[in-house]
Parts: structure tokens; sequence; C-alpha cells
């Protein structure tokens, strides 16, 4: 079975290159914006009454990071445009439906040499098991 992760890496490549991370965290590491970040936050599961779940609602947040705000609004709109609404096929056809659910934005002042913006957004991604 392919994780969001994996999917989301490979839907986000051409725009990010290499520069997709699980889980990372920029303070004391080197990245070169821009770049994002994917955390799964929480999963549902969609269990019967005959067993366990064979479809899961699992929740992600990709927090996109870029140097200015007019880049970061351009990247932003990319990846939404990328990820909302998509399946997955051939060997992701197990990635059923993501949805865009929402976004909230920061502005990291300290961070060197000259700050970040950063794009948080939300999706569920429906997974068959």
């Amino acid at each position: 079975m392919i994780n969001p992760g994996t999917y989301i890496v490979n839907k986000l490549s051409s725009t990010f290159s290499t520069r997709v991370y699980p889980e990372y965290s920029p303070k004391g590491a080197t990245a070169s914006e821009p770049y994002c970040v994917y955390s799964f936050i929480g999963s549902e599961p969609s269990n019967t009454k005959s067993g366990d779940s064979k479809l899961d609602t699992i929740t992600v947040v990709i927090s996109i990071v870029g140097s200015s705000y007019s880049t970061l609004a351009t990247l932003s709109t990319t990846v939404r445009d990328i990820l909302d609404y998509s399946t997955g096929t051939g060997s992701y056809s197990n990635i059923q439906h993501v949805a865009f659910t929402g976004e909230s934005y920061e502005n990291e002042e300290g961070y060197d040499p000259a700050g970040i913006f950063i794009n948080n957004q939300t999706y569920q991604f429906r997974v068959k098991l």
C-alpha cells in the first residue's frame, strides 16, 4: 500500500524538486527555500460491522515555506491546484480522494537570514487499505 507521504512527494516534486520533507524542522538544519513539509496529524477509520476498516481518512498538514510573501502565495496556489480533488492512479490507486480543508499563514521574522513566510494547508486523504 502506498501511503499519502509517498503520494505527496511524487505530486509535489515537480514544484519543489527534492525539497519535500516529512516532519522536517528547519531550525538548526539547512534547507533552501522554497520547500514544503508534510505532517500526519490524525486518521479516522471507517469500521464496518464485519471487521476492521478498509478505508481511512487521514488528515495531513502541508507547510509551504518561502522567503517572500509573493513566492509563498504563488506556491500555495500551485500546491492546492495539484492536490485538491486529486485521485491516485496506477501504483497510487489506493488514494481515492484528496480534499483541501483549510489553511493559515505565519511569518517567522527571527529566521536567518531575512525571515520566512509559511502557509499551512490541511488536506484529508481517503485511503483504501
